[in-house]
C-alpha cells in the first residue's frame, strides 16, 4: 500500500482478505495485525478495535464483502467530520453496534486533554435503514495534521456531516474549517448537515450558532442536535437525511423543523 492511505485502499485490502477461503488464525486477529502494518507510517502504535457482539459472526472482512451484493443505487456514502472529541466515533458506533472498524492510538498531544484515545485513521461502519438503503459510514480524524486523510475520504460521498461540540471555545470557527475542506475537496451536490453534540453543556448557544451557520451557507444546510450515544437518535437522524437525499423536495420541510 502506498502513501497516502485512504478509505478506498483500506476497503480494497479488506475485500481481498475476506475472499480467502481459509485463514490460519482467527480473522479478527489477522485483520488487526494487517491494519497495524498498513497504518504504521503514521508513526505511532495503533490499537485497532473491531466491535463485535455476535460471536458467530464471520468477521468484519465478510461483513464488508456483503456490500458487493447490494444495489448501488441504494447505497450511500456518508462522511463525518469534526474536531477530536466531537463524537464522530461514538455516532458511527451507535449506528450499528455489532460491527465497526476503528484505528485508535494514545493521544499524546493537546488532544490528550480531551480524551485518552484518538482516531488517526478512518472509522468505518455500515447500517441498513428504511427502504433497504444501506449507509457506508466513514469517520475522519479531527486533527489538522491528518488533513490528507480527510480530503481523501470526501470523494464520491452522498452526505457530509459536520459534528460541532458545543463545549468548544470557538464552535463557529471549527465549522468554517470543516466547511472549507468540504467546499474544496467534496462533492458539490452532496447533502450537508451539522450535528450539535454536548448540547447539555451549552444548549443556550445552539440556536444562535445554528442561525449563523445557515446564514453562512445560504440556507443550504441542515442543523440538528443529537445524543451520539443513543442508537435511536442516530438512526432517526440518518433515516431523515437519507430520505432527503433520495427526495430533495423534502429539504424545506425538514429545514423548517430544524433549530
Amino acid at each position: 500500500m502506498t502513501y497516502p492511505i485512504n478509505s478506498q485502499k483500506i476497503i480494497k485490502v479488506l475485500n481481498k482478505v475476506s475472499k480467502l477461503k481459509e485463514l490460519k488464525s482467527d480473522k479478527q486477529f489477522v485483520l488487526k495485525q494487517l491494519f497495524k502494518n498498513l497504518i504504521s507510517s503514521f508513526g505511532s502504535p495503533v490499537k485497532l478495535k473491531t466491535y463485535k457482539r455476535n460471536k458467530n459472526h464471520s468477521g468484519i472482512g465478510d461483513f464488508l464483502l456483503k456490500k458487493q451484493n447490494i444495489d448501488p443505487s441504494k447505497t450511500l456514502k456518508t462522511v463525518f467530520l469534526g474536531r477530536p472529541g466531537s463524537g464522530k466515533t461514538t455516532t458511527i458506533f451507535s449506528a450499528n453496534k455489532e460491527n465497526m472498524l476503528t484505528c485508535e492510538v494514545n493521544a499524546t498531544d493537546t488532544v490528550g486533554l480531551l480524551k485518552e484515545k484518538t482516531t488517526i485513521g478512518i472509522d468505518y461502519n455500515e447500517c441498513e435503514l428504511e427502504g433497504g438503503i444501506r449507509l457506508k459510514l466513514y469517520g475522519t480524524p479531527g486533527q489538522k495534521r491528518y488533513d490528507y486523510v480527510q480530503t481523501q475520504t470526501l470523494s464520491n460521498a452522498d452526505i457530509y456531516i459536520i459534528l460541532i461540540d458545543l463545549s468548544s471555545v470557538a464552535p463557529f470557527a471549527e465549522f468554517m474549517y470543516y466547511k472549507n475542506i468540504i467546499d474544496n475537496n467534496g462533492e458539490k451536490d452532496a447533502l450537508r448537515a451539522v450535528l450539535f453534540t454536548h448540547y447539555d453543556i451549552k444548549e443556550n448557544s445552539m440556536t444562535q450558532l445554528s442561525k449563523e451557520i445557515r446564514r453562512k451557507c445560504h440556507s443550504e444546510i441542515l442543523t440538528f442536535k443529537i445524543d451520539t450515544r443513543s442508537t435511536e437518535d442516530v438512526l432517526n437522524l440518518l433515516n431523515k437525511l437519507t430520505h432527503i437525499n433520495q427526495d430533495p423536495s423534502g429539504f424545506n420541510q425538514h429545514y423548517q423543523q430544524n433549530l
